[in-house]
């Protein structure tokens, strides 16, 4: 089973990188703020980018790259989640990249550890996720 610390395949960051050096910005008090302003970050300041969104519909084995994300400033849902859950890795807060599905339809976001128990946000719909509506398939 992943730590869901460390970097990995679809969540890599570099410890000198600028992202990294961003979410020590935002790091707040309590693990909680920090997930909290990291969220707000990534869901606030990264546009959703549907013209890759269809050049990738229907393929497979696409890499998120969260440097890249951060320095375009845009991305699918699976690249906002590897920059969020990238950035938090960084912090040392625990964070799971989850792909599934939302009403049918292919979707990723990011589940958080806070010190007391997972907290699941979605940084591309800008909310904090309800349960009823995501069908989780794995974790990263």
């Amino acid at each position: 089973m992943p730590s869901f610390l460390e970097p990995s395949k679809y969540c890599s960051w570099l410890s000198e990188g600028k992202l990294a050096r961003q979410a020590k910005k935002l790091a707040k008090g309590s693990s909680r703020d920090t997930i909290t302003e990291v969220y707000r970050f990534v869901s606030t300041k990264f546009n959703y980018d549907g013209e890759k969104a269809a050049q990738l519909s229907g393929t497979r084995g696409y890499v998120p790259d969260p440097e890249e994300t951060y320095e375009s400033r845009k991305g699918i849902c699976f690249d906002k989640a590897s920059l969020m859950c990238a950035m938090l890795r960084s912090l040392g807060i625990p964070a799971k990249l989850v792909v599934g599905t939302i009403d049918g339809a292919s979707h990723a976001w990011v589940s958080a550890f806070d010190g007391d128990k997972w907290l699941n946000c979605d940084p591309t719909m800008g909310r904090w996720r309800d349960e009823s509506e995501y069908v989780e398939r794995y974790e990263l």
